[in-house]
């Protein structure tokens, strides 16, 4: 290893973290995290790791299983979820449904919620 690398930290698959963990290096996740992750290096996220919150990293990779597939084409392409795109056809259809061209107006407050929402 170079003296100059800072070494990875790991999180074993036997270890649960309630909190935020912030990290100046690489760090590697294979346990449970019930928080928020901040690291200025490199994040690997094991095939173990169960992560319920924000992940702030340089980059990061995520590990897959052997038949697992992840899905980056057709509408996943767009959108990570199907709620975001039934949210906005729902915006957009219930003013024009009811015939009240100003709840078009929300649209346009909503969409940018949405996307800041879909973003995170």
């Amino acid at each position: 290893m170079d003296n100059n690398t800072p070494p990875q930290s790991v999180i074993s698959s036997e270890v649960e973290i309630t909190g935020t963990i912030k990290s100046s290096g690489s760090i590697r996740v294979d346990g449970k995290l019930d928080g928020e992750l901040h690291c200025t290096g490199d994040a690997i996220i094991g095939k173990s790791a169960q992560i319920k919150g924000n992940i702030v990293v340089t980059s990061a990779t995520i590990e897959v299983a052997k038949d697992q597939k992840v899905i980056s084409t057709g509408p996943y392409a767009l959108v990570r979820h199907p709620m975001y795109a039934s949210a906005f056809l729902y915006l957009v259809g219930t003013p024009l449904a009811l015939g009240s061209y100003w709840g078009l107006l929300a649209l346009v407050f909503m969409t940018s919620f949405l996307d800041m929402e879909a973003s995170r």
